[in-house]
């Protein structure tokens, strides 16, 4: 062994020769140690002995700490660290001990052996399983803009359209850690899962205001309820409250943020997550529905929000501050109060709209198709090669997808047929011409098709009745009925049409790098098709006559309320749905009036119990030996998520001149006043005599003056401005 030793530390014959007599010949050595750090036994070697050198010379040439460690390993138990430092001032006393931990487990001298790491690949099932989840709508939003390449392995390239994924990755892995748990499935690891989200390149969500205004403006009431804490914790309100209070506030975010949606359901418990109870409206039988089940459990998460707002209320009236800072205070309050509510009816809404369209998917066969609509962002002209003049003021052309949704073989298929405009007024005229067009398109190619669900956003040009009465007239000309019309909850995100749209920007673009100009809607056509098109999309140049337009006459009062219409064809009716949660009755229906039973007047002496009798006999014996009934404290009234219209007061003349002199001043000079600061500038201006110029009912938000300025500027546009007739109409 000592031999193969020598034969493996030194290369030249004659050293390892002269090394090995040495090591058979060289005597024991019992000279004084230090003892300092550690007591080595007898030791084999001199320091100043020739294999000695040898072996350091040695140690100092290895390229690797492994043979290093070997080298060390022959003799590291003979001396001392002091010694060894010494020896070879570099050396590390880490090091020795390694070297002496080597010689005990491996051998003097000995390599260590390898041992091979083995990995598997992760299970095919676990990985689909994972990939299901964090698909969800909740979970990933795609936006209309951007591409993004996904390389595969067999190096093939695919663009995909560009997504924001909603939640950071600890969150996502947490949530599924809790689904697999709750569906009893084994997933993968913790590391795994985060390699996975890597690799699903998706952009982490930083700025709402694009996506989402109705979040972007609740999440941002959230952190202004933050900055009022921290101004009644200025004004001398208790410290330790204001952290309480502020810890509770993130808890309600992150709750909104996350939880809320999983626990909303039709058969909930809980009066805030019923989607019965929520949208059903007690003002009005036709659109009531009645659940099967008690609300007698009460979320502490949801209520936390109510029980925070009135902790501030009721901090804020014993805080001592001047008249001017209250009034402030109070209407930043009830603005983030009012915000905050709409996120959370928002939300429900959201989730319950979007069952219409997964029942939808459900029923499709062969005789049935579902259709997706949607204007695509205007296309501005591009050119190979352009100058400065051609690059600023270009004018945008209309171009419209509709998305069909069929069943062929047990599988969804999806086609997009896409309309394009020189020229055109997006109004209801041409979104009825480009049904009517796209109706017949469809019977072309799927002739076994009759019924079609659609589903678009809420734009005028949709929403409206005219449109909505006129489909049925349609339908009987190109053979196609419309079964249902659904949209969407406002700004819940967005859906098909968008990753289509996206894919067809990129394509016009490479066709554009291909020294080719795209100016016109037949340009457009052109480039969608080249290099064969792209797959399940078809384009048409059309054009539709300006001066029709529909039977303005064909109104639907309160249109904006109902979120779905349903074609009754054995009746040739429309049944209006508010939501398409809750079983409602069609519109117009009476029910009959049901008898009105005995009065209970007597009630308990218990003021929390809720129970009431008929006779004071009854009374007396439940309070003698009846068990007391007790009711939620706060409990949310029916209807609570119903959508409801704002009547909005008129500026103030006072309001509208302030306002008109900001907006004049930004246009002379160029520096556009911000809506915020003028919003914040309302709340601090004085009069001569030190009063507030406004008072708190005169108070705008930064929305309302964005859309005052807004007016103006097109009213400056058209020529044709009139100040008097500045209102806060249709400001939201």
């Amino acid at each position: 062994k000592r031999n193969d030793r020598c034969n493996f530390v030194c290369d030249k014959p004659r050293t390892r020769k002269r090394l090995w007599e040495s090591l058979r010949k060289e005597p024991l050595h019992n000279n004084e140690v230090d003892c300092s750090d550690d007591v080595p036994h007898r030791r084999y070697f001199d320091a100043k002995s020739d294999p000695i050198e040898v072996l350091i010379e040695a140690h100092n040439q290895a390229q690797s700490w492994q043979t290093k460690r070997q080298i060390l390993s022959l003799f590291a138990s003979d001396f001392s660290k002091s010694e060894w430092q010494r020896m070879i001032p570099s050396l590390l006393k880490w090091r020795i001990d390694q070297a002496r931990d080597h010689a005990i487990k491996s051998g003097k001298g000995q390599p260590v052996q390898d041992k091979p790491l083995f990995r598997s690949r992760i299970n095919s099932a676990k990985v689909d399983h994972f990939l299901d989840f964090i698909s969800r709508p909740e979970l990933l939003q795609d936006v209309a803009f951007g591409t993004k390449t996904l390389r595969l392995d067999s190096g093939e390239r695919i663009v995909i359209p560009a997504a924001v994924r909603t939640l950071i990755p600890s969150r996502i892995i947490e949530q599924y850690a809790a689904y697999c748990k709750q569906q009893e499935f084994e997933s993968a690891s913790e590391r795994s899962l985060y390699r996975m989200l890597d690799v699903c390149s998706a952009s982490m969500q930083k700025s709402l205001q694009g996506l989402d205004n109705i979040t972007a403006e609740g999440t941002q009431s959230i952190d202004s309820l933050v900055k009022i804490v921290e101004n009644l914790v200025e004004n001398a309100a208790d410290e330790t409250w204001g952290k309480r209070i502020q810890h509770k506030i993130k808890e309600v975010k992150r709750y909104f943020k996350t939880d809320f949606k999983a626990h909303i359901g039709k058969e909930e418990n809980c009066a805030d997550h019923c989607i019965t109870h929520s949208l059903s409206d007690p003002k009005a039988e036709n659109y009531t529905s009645t659940c099967n089940h008690n609300h007698n459990i009460n979320c502490e998460r949801c209520e936390s929000l109510e029980l925070v707002l009135q902790d501030i209320k009721y901090e804020l009236d014993l805080t001592e501050m001047d008249d001017e800072q209250r009034s402030r205070v109070e209407f930043d309050l009830k603005q983030c109060e009012t915000s905050i509510y709409a996120r959370k009816a928002h939300l429900l809404r959201t989730i319950t709209q979007d069952e219409a369209k997964q029942e939808t998917l459900n029923k499709l066969d062969q005789e049935t198709c579902l259709i997706i609509c949607d204007w695509a962002m205007k296309f501005l002209p591009l050119k190979y090669r352009e100058n400065m003049s051609e690059f600023f003021g270009k004018r945008g052309l209309s171009w419209h997808a509709s998305a069909v949704v069929t069943m062929n073989a047990g599988n969804y298929e999806v086609e997009c047929f896409v309309h394009i405009f020189n020229s055109c007024t997006q109004n209801n005229c041409t979104i009825a011409s480009i049904f009517e067009h796209l109706f017949r398109s469809i019977k072309a190619e799927y002739p076994l098709i009759n019924i079609a669900y659609i589903r678009s956003d809420n734009a005028g040009c949709y929403h409206n009745g005219p449109l909505l009465l006129c489909l049925p007239e349609i339908g009987k000309t190109t053979g196609i009925t419309v079964a249902r019309y659904d949209f969407p909850e406002p700004q819940s995100g967005k859906d098909i049409c968008d990753r289509k749209i996206a894919p067809m920007k990129a394509h016009i673009r490479r066709f554009v790098n291909e020294n080719h100009d795209v100016v016109s809607a037949e340009d457009m056509k052109v480039a969608l098709e080249s290099h064969g098109g792209l797959k399940g999309c078809r384009a048409a140049v059309v054009e539709v006559d300006s001066s029709q337009d529909l039977y303005e006459g064909n109104k639907i009062p309160d249109i904006c309320l109902p979120y779905n219409f349903q074609y009754e064809t054995n009746v040739a009716s429309l049944k209006v749905v508010k939501s398409f949660g809750p079983r409602q009755k069609e519109r117009g229906a009476i029910g009959k009036a049901s008898k009105t039973a005995q009065a209970e007047i007597f009630s308990c002496s218990e003021s929390t119990c809720i129970l009431t009798f008929r006779s004071e006999r009854e009374a007396q014996a439940h309070m003698d030996t009846g068990k007391h009934v007790r009711e939620l404290e706060s409990v949310s009234l029916m209807g609570w998520d119903l959508k409801t219209t704002k009547k909005r007061p008129r500026f103030g003349e006072k309001v509208k001149g302030y306002l008109i002199e900001k907006f004049q001043a930004g246009e002379t000079s160029g520096n556009k006043a911000d809506p915020q600061t003028v919003s914040r500038e309302m709340k601090f201006k004085n009069d001569e005599n030190g009063k507030l110029f406004f008072q708190p009912d005169e108070w705008k938000t930064a929305q309302q003056i964005k859309s005052f300025f807004s007016r103006s500027g097109r009213g400056n546009r058209v020529g044709k401005i009139n100040i008097c007739d500045l209102s806060l109409a249709g400001t939201l």
